[in-house]
């Protein structure tokens, strides 16, 4: 039996949705919450196995998600991480000690959580079965400790069934609007949602209003409150300064103390201000997709070349490219736009290049990607840049 193709059989079946494009547009009505928190419980609370933390944010997430994971595992802790959305594999979802498990481990999981959910509750959505398989993978390798990034939101996300002892609201913008509306303290208090009673909720630098939206989430379920990182700091040293106070809690929840690693200002995170050479290419990959980060890329930008660079962005729906391009596009000599099509691809609007993607690469010298994870995990995998592992090999 191909368990691989059996499990995404069943994905397509529940969820309807194979495409990652699709995915951001899965609901925020509680059904998935309550579906996973059914399958959870039926499959012996995998997310009670191990400290948790849970990472939410409008940016951020993924590096503070990374870092966290990297100081945990410099600490003695065989570490779960899963990150949303993916660069180049979906096994990246459910990483263990920064390598990717075998495809029939995931599917596997997949299927248990198939066989206890005929009659669960609610729907299911691909990011939040990808989020429950993979804390069924991490108990299954013998995981001390897990990192788990949040999707859209927060508290009615997929993975808020999981109260975890330890959360981390990274920062807030008003993005996806239509879903979450454009009040930013609102917005704070639905991405704090994902903490519970008794747990730790560590904020980054917020306005006045967000800050008390959040603390009040946290103090209506005794959860303790924190702030790190100033609104001065760049993203980075924010991410690095919740990274470090997550990972410290989470190290003393699994009785260990939190090392950090060697040059740990300097590691790359994938995806995240990462600098590829192939070729007689040099590009500047970031995920950068909300106002803030795409100013803030655009200064690394300014400081990265000495003579600006041709700019690949992209946009997947529901934003709009002509909104985010000119917060990036002053620091670039030139753009294409590139916006996913439905069966996948690339697709450049007023062009009728087959595949802008590969006309740009192919034209070398010094160049950016940004706009969307998505495009830049197109980029990575046609530049042949795995960035994890498979279980048996050496880490990043």
């Amino acid at each position: 039996m191909d368990v691989t193709a059996e499990a995404r059989r069943w994905l397509e079946r529940r969820t309807g949705v194979l495409s990652p494009y699709a995915r951001r547009l899965e609901p925020l009505d509680g059904g998935p919450r309550r579906f996973l928190q059914y399958a959870a419980e039926r499959l012996g609370s995998p997310h009670r196995a191990f400290p948790v933390v849970h990472v939410a944010g409008s940016s951020g997430k993924g590096t503070t998600a990374w870092l966290c994971a990297r100081i945990l595992e410099e600490s003695g802790l065989r570490t779960g991480l899963s990150w949303s959305p993916h660069l180049t594999d979906e096994r990246e979802r459910a990483l263990v000690s920064f390598r990717k498990p075998p495809r029939e481990s995931l599917a596997r999981a997949v299927l248990e959580i198939a066989a206890v959910s005929e009659d669960a509750p609610g729907r299911p959505t691909w990011a939040g079965v990808m989020a429950l398989a993979a804390l069924l993978v991490f108990r299954e390798a013998g995981a001390d400790v897990a990192v788990m990034e949040c999707g859209l939101g927060g508290g009615r996300d997929a993975t808020g069934f999981m109260e975890a002892p330890v959360c981390v609201l990274t920062s807030v913008e008003a993005e996806h609007t239509e879903r979450l509306g454009r009040d930013t303290a609102l917005i704070a208090a639905e991405k704090a949602d994902i903490v519970s009673k008794g747990a730790l909720l560590v904020c980054g630098p917020l306005s006045e209003a967000e800050l008390a939206a959040a603390r009040a989430v946290a103090e209506g379920r005794g959860a303790a409150f924190e702030a790190a990182g100033s609104p001065s700091d760049p993203p980075r040293a924010v991410s690095e300064a919740l990274a470090r106070r997550a990972a410290e809690r989470a190290a003393a929840l699994a009785g260990k103390r939190a090392v950090i690693p060697p040059g740990f200002s300097s590691l790359v995170v994938p995806g995240r201000n990462h600098l590829v050479r192939k070729d007689g290419l040099t590009v500047l990959l970031d995920g950068a997709h909300t106002p803030a980060s795409l100013a803030a890329f655009a200064r690394a930008v300014r400081g990265r070349f000495r003579r600006p660079p041709r700019l690949l962005f992209g946009c997947t729906p529901p934003r709009r490219p002509e909104e985010l391009l000119p917060l990036v596009a002053p620091a670039c000599s030139e753009a294409v736009t590139v916006v996913p099509m439905p069966g996948g691809g690339w697709r450049s609007p007023g062009s009728d290049d087959p595949d802008p993607v590969g006309s740009f690469l192919a034209r070398g010298g010094e160049a950016v990607a940004t706009g969307s994870f998505h495009l830049v995990g197109e980029v990575m995998k046609r530049l042949g840049e795995e960035p994890f592992g498979d279980f048996g090999q050496n880490p990043l």
